[in-house]
């Protein structure tokens, strides 16, 4: 895969400022004069540095070290194989190196970090001794060698099988969870590390299907207990997250599942903050709750459009839905931030044609507006039937958002979701508004439909922390949480190339063209 000429210059700074106390801030002028790069490509290199917690930024434009840069600082005269040994470690516990994986080559580390052969071998001992790494043929894997018990998702239905218990509601909400498009990017990865390594995953809950297997029956947190007691050593922990209906007794039974002495995975997709920590739990050491970070998602979508210049972004305030007039607030506090503060406007009240539940394609997007609007929009042949006309009707039926356009210099759209963003991308496609050089547009959730469409996104990292997740309960690396034991999703931008600098507020939604 071929690597950004950004994300490559902050991996090299990143190596730069965790091995090298010497390390020496400038400006990002002169990061990207001795680096031989772009401004820009210096910035973009910058703002993955901040997202990851190693660097701050200050008024001014100035930088510091972040508070990740400076606890990971180590000793100047800690040797290099040593160095190198903290690093690969640092990373196995990141998940950036993940177990059953192959390791770069020696080349890679004797080439980009400047040390010699016996160096790295010597950094590559030391991890197999920490049984962090194990040679197979020539190449060093991540993690110890795989036993010759079979794995994999068979291996579920041994019976000495260590056992991990998943709180829901009933039964069917088992399936339920891997259905629902957020939980199921942590559950996928989360799931399929347990049982590579032999766990079993129990739904625990109400029965609602005496036939289900792996299921273990339990109305009470009580019950629960009595079953946790009957698996004995087999029981290894627990899992359970914000889907789950009966939220008004999840805290009994995580407090129950908590006593028991085994870590205890909460994962908290709907960023609660202290809704469930330990200090609400009045539990220690064996609590751990995964959540991604809003805030964080938020105001690393607001810097990138800051960052092509754009002062006036428009938002949908979406009333049919809590969770929409809650992000909208979020992200009019982000905004308040950042310096120069971008002017956030509500772009309201949203019509009933941005709730078309648009597929994949413009086809479905364009059939959908033909029954709300009348007027055929593909001809007899299958092409599109777009007059100036038609264009102007498309624009009337949207005019919380044309009105914003002309009247209130909205120069790009901060789509609440990836569904929004499609019906914005084909409205604007079929309304003749090209986006990003009339418009730019950006959202989030990075999810797997989404992909088709060239609009950029937010992803919240899910995946790494079902990673993690997984092998916290597992044990073979060193997951490193906070004090409280959470960890938030790292949020990264996925640039599918809809944001560009804002064009002339005159020459916004102007007349459609033929």
């Amino acid at each position: 895969m071929r690597i950004g000429k950004s994300a490559r210059i902050a991996g090299e700074l990143e190596i730069s400022i965790v091995s090298d106390r010497q390390f020496r801030l400038t400006s990002i002028r002169e990061l990207a004069v001795i680096h031989g790069v772009s401004y820009r490509t210096m910035w973009k290199a910058i703002q993955i540095l901040i997202a990851k917690g190693l660097l701050i930024s200050l008024p001014g434009n100035r930088l510091a070290f972040g508070p990740k840069a400076c606890r990971e600082l180590p000793d100047p005269n800690t040797s290099p194989g040593e160095k190198l040994f903290e690093e690969l470690r640092r990373r196995i516990s990141d998940g950036k190196y993940q177990i059953g994986k192959p390791f770069p080559k020696y080349a890679y580390f004797v080439i980009d970090r400047k040390v010699s052969h016996s160096t790295v071998a010597s950094a590559f001992l030391r991890l197999a001794h920490e049984k962090l790494a194990h040679k197979s043929r020539r190449r060093w894997i991540v993690g110890t060698a795989p036993s010759r018990s079979a794995t994999g998702w068979g291996a579920s239905v041994e019976k000495d099988a260590p056992v991990v218990l998943v709180f829901v509601n009933k039964q069917s909400d088992w399936a339920n969870m891997f259905g629902d498009r957020f939980t199921s990017c942590f559950l996928f990865p989360f799931t399929q590390e347990l049982m590579a390594h032999s766990f079993q995953l129990s739904p625990i809950g109400s029965s609602d299907d005496p036939q289900m297997p792996f299921f273990a029956a339990a109305n009470s947190p009580r019950e629960a207990a009595a079953i946790i007691r009957a698996l004995g050593k087999r029981y290894q922990g627990a899992f359970s997250c914000t889907v789950n209906p009966r939220e008004e007794q999840l805290e009994t039974w995580l407090r129950m599942l908590v006593s028991h002495g085994k870590p205890v995975v909460y994962f908290d997709s709907a960023d609660k903050g202290e809704y469930l920590s330990r200090q609400t739990l009045e539990k220690g050491g064996n609590y751990y709750r995964f959540y991604f970070d809003e805030r964080a998602a938020l105001r690393l979508a607001l810097q990138e459009l800051c960052r092509f210049g754009h002062r006036t972004i428009g938002v949908h305030a979406w009333e049919l839905f809590g969770w929409s007039r809650r992000r909208v607030e979020r992200i009019e506090e982000c905004a308040a931030t950042l310096s120069p503060s971008p002017a956030i406007i509500r772009c309201g009240p949203a019509e009933e044609e941005w709730n078309l539940r648009a597929g994949t394609g413009v086809n479905e997007f364009l059939k959908s507006m033909e029954r709300r609007l009348g007027t055929p929009l593909i001809n007899d042949e299958g092409r599109l039937a777009i007059d100036d006309q038609v264009r102007r009707l498309l624009i009337e039926k949207a005019s919380s958002l044309t009105a914003s356009l002309r009247d209130k210099g909205v120069s790009a759209l901060l789509a609440l979701n990836d569904a929004m963003a499609r019906e914005y991308y084909l409205w604007c496609k079929a309304a003749g508004i090209a986006v990003p050089r009339d418009l730019s547009i950006i959202s989030f959730d990075n999810l797997p439909e989404s992909i088709f469409f060239p609009v950029s996104t937010i992803d919240f990292g899910f995946s790494r922390l079902g990673y993690l997740a997984a092998h916290l309960i597992i044990g073979d690396i060193s997951v490193q949480t906070d004090r409280t034991g959470a960890m938030a999703g790292i949020c990264t931008l996925i640039d599918r190339g809809s944001v560009a600098a804002p064009a002339h507020v005159s020459e916004l939604a102007r007349k459609p063209r033929g």
